[in-house]
């Protein structure tokens, strides 16, 4: 079952570089934080642009897993 960290650790890992630098890490932490109230806003219904927060993955790949979590939230 996809949570929503999991999403975050999809689309926004920490790297190694990240997790040395702490400007670095402090810059993804603020991206994570961004995308996780985006996706807040989209499981209460909400019409939300993905688009905003710049990944590192397809957003088309990404949007199909928000979409899996959130029926994942239906279902259970």
């Amino acid at each position: 079952m996809l949570t929503v960290t999991n999403l975050l650790d999809y689309a926004l890992p920490f790297t190694a570089s990240d997790l040395r630098c702490g400007m670095k890490k402090k810059a993804k932490t603020e991206k994570r934080l961004k995308l996780a109230s985006l996706l807040n806003d989209l499981r209460n219904g909400k019409h939300v642009d993905l688009r905003q927060v710049n990944i590192l993955v397809d957003y088309n790949t990404f949007e199909v897993k928000v979409n899996e979590w959130i029926g994942s939230l239906i279902t259970s």
